[in-house]
């Protein structure tokens, strides 16, 4: 497409950079994973990473899209891939009070079982905007994955500000 693109990999809560890019994107759901504090000034840090009129694109899962299927199963998820041998077996169980999604996920490999546990911050579409204004956005706006209206029924939320 020709256009440079400068990837860099950091520690979000150490990043320094002070108006040196034009874009920055977190995709997947690759924030919120920290307290309110700590995920509040790692959105600033995006922020002043941006120059003047630059644009930061965050992705999340829709907290909408969780609450049907955590409430059809009792208050817990369970989501289960078989490849083979192999199994990824994911539980989940969503915070009302602290908007938290709390996962643990099982991995079956090669007969090796793994776990690991994590946490992430669900955002409804008020709240994100405040906390991008709060950093220093100019502008933010909430659209659906496909760029689209936001609505209960979309599966991601997508933010899109502006420096």
């Amino acid at each position: 497409m020709g256009v440079d693109v400068d990837y860099r990999r950091v520690d979000l809560r150490e990043m320094s950079f002070d108006a040196e890019f034009d874009a920055a994107v977190s995709w997947y759901s690759s924030f919120g994973y920290f307290d309110d504090e700590t995920d509040r000034d790692i959105l600033y840090r995006y922020r002043r990473a941006l120059s003047p009129g630059g644009s930061f694109l965050l992705d999340m899962h829709s907290p909408y899209r969780h609450i049907p299927s955590v409430l059809a199963n009792h208050e817990m998820h369970v989501d289960v891939l078989r490849r083979g041998e192999d199994m990824a077996i994911d539980i989940q169980e969503l915070d009302a009070v602290a908007s938290r999604y709390y996962a643990e996920k099982i991995t079956i490999r090669n007969s090796v079982v793994e776990r690991a546990r994590y946490s992430v911050r669900m955002f409804t579409a008020p709240e994100i905007l405040e906390w991008f204004r709060a950093a220093g956005f100019s502008e933010a706006r909430v659209m659906d994955e496909h760029g689209g209206t936001f609505t209960v029924s979309s599966r991601r939320l997508v933010v899109l500000g502006t420096a």
